[in-house]
This record gives C-alpha cells, sequence and structure tokens, in this order.
C-alpha cells in the first residue's frame, strides 16, 4: 500500500508546478482581446494558408492574396508548420485571433513538456521542474510571443528539448519529428541548433548508437526537401 502511494505521488509530484508554469506563461493568452506585437502579419498569412489549403493547394506555396494582389511565392521560402497548425484552428471555426491563441498555448505545452521530461531525464523531478522553470519562462521566449510575434522562431524553439530528449534516449521517431518540425518551422532556428545537436550526439552516443542517429538526421532532411530544396534552388527567381 505505502509502495503505491509513493509511486503515485513520484509521478504526480511535479503536476502541481507544471501547472503553474504553464499559467504563469499563458496569463496574457488566456485574457480577452489581443496584444500588440510588432508582426501582426502572422495572422494574415494564417489566413491565407487556410485559404489555400481550402482550395486544395498542398504543399502551399503561392499566396495568391498577397504581394498587392499579384500573388507571392510566400510559403516557397518561410517555413509553412506553425501556419498550417494555426489553419486548422481556423478552419475549425475560431477567429483568427483564437487561432493564433490557441497556437501559442500549443507551443507553450509542447514547451514545458519537452522541458521537463529532459530535466527529468537528466536530473529527476526536480531537475525537470528547475528546466521547465528555465526553459519555459525565458525572457527571449517571453520576448518573442508577447512583443517580437514570432511565431515559427517560438514554434521551433519549443522542439529543441525534445530532440536532445531524443538523442538521450535513443528514441529515433520522436528524434526524427523532432527534427522536421523544427526545418519546417524556422531556418534560421534550424541552421544554427541542428549542427549543435548533431555535435552533442557525438559527445553522448556510442557508434552504433551513432550510425543509426545519423540515417534519422539524414531521413529528416529528405523528408523536408520538398520544402527547403526549392527554397534554396529558386531563390534568385523572385
Amino acid at each position: 500500500m505505502f509502495i503505491f502511494i509513493k509511486k503515485i505521488i513520484a509521478n504526480y509530484f511535479a503536476l502541481p508546478f507544471l501547472i503553474l508554469i504553464f499559467l504563469a506563461s499563458s496569463y496574457y493568452l488566456l485574457q480577452s482581446g489581443f496584444f500588440y506585437v510588432h508582426d501582426f502579419t502572422i495572422a494574415a498569412r494564417i489566413a491565407e494558408m487556410a485559404r489555400a489549403i481550402s482550395s486544395g493547394h498542398i504543399p502551399v506555396r503561392w499566396s495568391a492574396n498577397f504581394g498587392y494582389g499579384f500573388g507571392m511565392p510566400l510559403f516557397n521560402f518561410y517555413a509553412p508548420l506553425p501556419y498550417v497548425v494555426g489553419s486548422i484552428f481556423y478552419l475549425l471555426g475560431f477567429s483568427l485571433v483564437g487561432s493564433i491563441k490557441f497556437l501559442y498555448l500549443l507551443i507553450n505545452f509542447i514547451t514545458l513538456l519537452g522541458a521537463f521530461k529532459l530535466g527529468k531525464k537528466l536530473a529527476g523531478n526536480w531537475g525537470g521542474i528547475i528546466l521547465a522553470v528555465a526553459f519555459t519562462l525565458a525572457p527571449y521566449r517571453a520576448l518573442n510571443i508577447f512583443v517580437r510575434g514570432a511565431l515559427s522562431e517560438v514554434f521551433a524553439i519549443a522542439f529543441f528539448p525534445w530532440v536532445i530528449l531524443a538523442l538521450y534516449k535513443k528514441n529515433y521517431l520522436l528524434l526524427f519529428i523532432s527534427l522536421v518540425a523544427i526545418i519546417l518551422s524556422h531556418n534560421l532556428s534550424a541552421l544554427m541548433f541542428i549542427p549543435l545537436a548533431a555535435l552533442w550526439a557525438l559527445f553522448i552516443l556510442k557508434k552504433k548508437e551513432l550510425w543509426s542517429t545519423i540515417k534519422v538526421f539524414v531521413l529528416a532532411f529528405f523528408a523536408t526537401a520538398f520544402y527547403t530544396l526549392p527554397s534554396f534552388l529558386e531563390k534568385d527567381l523572385t
């Protein structure tokens, strides 16, 4: 009986802390209306992504309503994943503001859970809580969400802990999904973080594990080639 109670306490010990961290990171998202950000074109991009998807334009490359009505290949160069996810909320009937808020709430949840799981893997429950606080409530994340409106960057950053966690756990499916999410979310974040993650893998993995990990990295690049190749090869055509 005591062992059973001890297991329950161990499993749910961090839950109240995680709820508080989530609420702290999402406080302004739970208020009515919206907050002023530098880049509110995210609303137009979500609306345009939803329009293109509804028209059967998959993968979305051309934004017909942009470029002063002439159209432009925005999503040929601008990583599409955050706007695909946001457009799902919009197509389900939420307003643009509501869709953006739900998207940011989802990002906060992914960020919080990934940071906690990584910290717990490295240093137990308290390690998870400390990393969750430090990463989720980092001033730079708050700046990205509530000041800059840097949706793509904060979406990509949410998957950073998951990549490192996947390397430690040798979870190749999780690693693949996280790498794909980063590449399809923010170009610069992918260029900066993925090489660092690869270097970290060299330090922590054995030779056999390393080869399997390299295959996952390569597979992730192939899986995202529908976006990255046109983005690179057609950059001089616009």
